[in-house]
């Protein structure tokens, strides 16, 4: 099964208007192809947002796409960043150095 885990980003300040957003998020469907997994909050300096999300495989660019929207909600937000970041399985990665 493909993955990706989405990586996001914003200051304290923006605590307030980011956790609204996520309510808003919250409220609406996830495409039944995306299953988002294990969703972590940890704060540093900024606050840090880790989402490990499942993506069938038959529609693994569409999967992407959805995790894109989902984080284009908090755009706007003062300071908020993210990134997605597609994973390999080990099994599925070592054929790619000739082990597997």
């Amino acid at each position: 099964m493909p993955y990706a885990l989405g990586i996001l980003t914003y200051p304290t300040d923006s605590a307030v208007e980011f956790g609204k957003k996520f309510l808003e998020l919250s409220k609406k469907k996830t495409p039944d192809y995306l299953k988002v997994l294990y969703p972590f909050m940890a704060a540093e300096h900024d606050i840090k947002g880790y989402a490990l999300y499942e993506i069938n495989k038959d529609k693994y660019f569409e999967g992407l796409k959805a995790i894109h929207e989902r984080m284009a909600t908090f755009l706007g937000i003062p300071g908020f960043k993210y990134k997605v970041i597609p994973l390999l399985e080990a099994k599925d990665a070592l054929p790619l150095v000739g082990l597997g």
